[in-house]
């Protein structure tokens, strides 16, 4: 295994961590708006462990993580069918993991565009967010009666915040090698 790939393993298997200890609590929200924001979540997640690798890494490792990306999604579709895919709050079916993978997958292609600019996280974070809002806006109201709509979007949007957030959070503590442990999901960080 060449040390790119043990390191995109490391951070890839923090990243999904954090999100075991931080499933999104939704009252408000629909099965596809939760399902939106568990993905973002990943997604975001996803973002900081890569900014980390990508702003540690020389140009030949940067190039053999961005061929890596895509096992993104297979940590992500593995997690959600043997690890939490019971735990969550809506129904589960068989397509449920996959899908959820495909669209954790989505926030990359922003964050890829901007990183390659020079953009920093927090920066990166946002547009990821404004962009995946977009995508799953038509999707979070659809389900809901007219009178539920706006807040679940509003639902939505503060989860969204809380991901971004985790995710700042989370590229702080892997930028001075801090596991993942429940205890600090505990104090809300």
């Amino acid at each position: 295994m060449r040390p790119i790939d043990e390191r995109l393993d490391l951070e890839f298997s923090q990243a999904i961590l954090c999100v075991e200890y931080r499933i999104p609590k939704s009252t408000r929200l629909g099965r596809m708006g939760f399902l939106h924001t568990l993905a973002l979540r990943y997604g975001m997640l996803g973002v900081a462990a890569a900014h980390n690798i990508l702003s540690n890494s020389d140009r030949n490792e940067r190039l053999a993580f961005v061929e890596r990306l895509p096992a993104w999604s297979d940590f992500v579709e593995e997690h959600v069918r043997w690890e939490i895919g019971q735990k969550l709050p809506v129904s589960v079916n068989a397509s449920t993991p996959s899908w959820v993978a495909r669209q954790s997958a989505e926030p990359f292609h922003v964050y890829i565009a901007m990183q390659r600019r020079g953009y920093p996280l927090d920066e990166c974070l946002r547009a990821v967010c404004e962009d995946y809002l977009l995508l799953a806006r038509p999707a979070v109201r659809r389900e809901l009666s007219m009178l539920k709509r706006r807040a679940a979007v509003t639902e939505f949007l503060l989860i969204a915040d809380d991901s971004r957030r985790y995710a700042e959070n989370f590229f702080e503590r892997r930028l001075c090698d801090l596991d993942e442990v429940p205890e600090i999901a505990l104090l809300d960080d």
